[in-house]
């Protein structure tokens, strides 16, 4: 976090090519897709997993 953004991270490739995010320029974080976005702009939004049976 800074000031009012939140810095987000995806690893598939597929998804974050979708969302715009571009990959990391650290080398230990190969392969992984970064974005920052203003935090008011993810208030509510949350992950939902269910078991697989």
């Amino acid at each position: 976090m800074k000031e009012n953004q939140l810095l987000l991270g995806e690893g598939d490739f597929f998804i974050a090519k979708e969302m715009g995010f571009l990959p990391s320029e650290l080398a230990w974080e190969r392969g992984l897709y970064k974005k920052w976005v203003l935090s008011r702009d993810v208030q509510g939004v949350w992950e939902e997993r269910t078991l697989l049976e």
